[in-house]
């Protein structure tokens, strides 16, 4: 059954079109607007990169998805036969490690204003860290505990392995994506988070990095200098062969030199309509022809993308629309809950049964499980998400370690 559903048209790249047009018109509504952002937190760049977050998360839940179907079918998780949906999940996360990068990157470059000794830099320290821990953790703690909630009732009242072997497991999901993604209780059904959450542990060896490398970005001689020796080791680590997770650390630099640059001394003067074309364009080379095989090639596109997205590129307005917006704004709850969603829909055996009859009823069920997963998304983001980057931003006022940001400093949430 597999083979025919694949032969017949499950990975063909246009069904998820039908799903985005349903949510961006869903998005658009006034009853999202508790989702909407003071105006006075965005500015030109960052509404852009605000507006390319959500579908890159989609991109990321469509790759999954179609996953799944190869789960339920074969038994196997991983990367499937479309290259096309793979490269909505691989994509998605590249540009999302460049956009971490160019962000927290512009705000070291952003606090040497303001950072003159070893007092200012420890403050700068401990802000970031502060901010990054309740950005991040309260979802993420509370995904983890439906995750291991589903999983130990799925196993039973009872140890499949050692008390030890127990505490270990669930050590690993509460160190925030820095600890390996196992199994936990012998737990041996259908995947919950498994290739969810280890992207989390590379953005966080990203912000440990700033503990030493800030010091380079506060200085205007040597940041961009030392962004391109990142750039020109990673790229040669990746030729040789010889670090393969080095495609990641190209990645970062890519970030890392646009932010050295963002004093405009090297913007595009290119229409906004030919900006958009280049910017499309792009893209359909990068998803229509490049695999992870080629990550120079893919990175050296991407930064080209994100060049034209960092100097106002918005794709023919679409990257400013209220539902982009809207939906950018619970990107993280779109990457970090749909696995649950995904598992929650297909463990309903009749409607698992009715997924795999055939390809309209696979992406119908699909397009349930995105509506799902973007409504609990919204959820989070009101009464989680946002509540705890207040508490952080409380805690830090208290301390007295938080700054007005200053107009050189992105506003968009990370």
């Amino acid at each position: 059954m597999g083979s025919d559903l694949i032969n017949s048209g499950i990975y063909e790249p246009w069904r998820i079109v039908p799903v985005m047009v349903v949510l961006l018109g869903l998005f658009s509504l006034r009853y999202f607007k508790g989702l909407d952002e003071p105006p006075a937190q965005h500015n030109n760049r960052s509404r852009t990169i605000d507006g390319l977050r959500g579908f890159l998360a989609l991109g990321v839940f469509f790759a999954h998805g179609s996953g799944y179907y190869v789960y339920m079918t074969t038994g196997y998780w991983g990367a499937g036969p479309s290259l096309f949906f793979n490269q909505l999940g691989s994509i998605g996360v590249a540009l999302f490690f460049i956009i971490t990068s160019f962000l927290f990157w512009g705000k070291a470059v952003a606090a040497s204003s303001h950072t003159r000794n070893a007092t200012d830099y420890r403050r700068y320290l401990f802000s970031l860290y502060t901010a990054r821990f309740f950005r991040i953790a309260p979802l993420y703690y509370l995904v983890i505990a439906l995750m291991l909630a589903i999983t130990l009732s799925a196993t039973g009242p009872h140890l499949n392995v050692s008390a030890i072997q127990l505490v270990k497991e669930i050590g690993n999901w509460m160190l925030l994506g820095l600890g390996a993604n196992v199994r936990v209780n012998g737990y041996g059904g259908p995947p919950i988070m498994t290739g969810m959450v280890w992207t989390l542990g590379w953005e966080w060896y990203f912000y440990f990095s700033l503990a030493l490398t800030s010091l380079i970005a506060f200085s205007r001689r040597f940041r961009l200098a030392f962004s391109v020796a990142v750039f020109l080791v990673a790229a040669s680590l990746s030729l040789a062969g010889r670090f393969p997770q080095s495609a990641f650390i190209l990645l970062f630099s890519i970030g890392m030199i646009f932010a050295s640059l963002r004093d405009g001394r090297f913007g595009t003067n290119l229409p906004a309509a030919a900006s958009s074309i280049a910017a499309v364009a792009l893209l359909a080379v990068v998803y229509a022809g490049y695999q992870v095989s080629h990550p120079i090639t893919q990175a050296i596109l991407l930064a080209v993308f994100f060049y034209l997205i960092t100097n106002g590129c918005d794709i023919f307005g679409l990257l400013r629309t209220r539902a982009a917006q809207r939906l950018g704004a619970i990107s993280y709850g779109i990457y970090l809950t749909h696995g649950i969603c995904l598992h929650l829909v297909f463990s309903i055996a009749p409607l698992r049964e009715f997924a795999i009859g055939s390809v309209t009823r696979y992406w119908s069920v699909v397009s349930l499980t995105a509506l799902v997963v973007s409504g609990f998304s919204s959820l989070t983001f009101v009464f989680v998400e946002r509540p705890g980057i207040a508490l952080g931003r409380s805690l830090l006022r208290r301390s007295g370690l938080s700054r007005t940001r200053t107009k050189a400093q992105p506003a968009a949430a990370a």
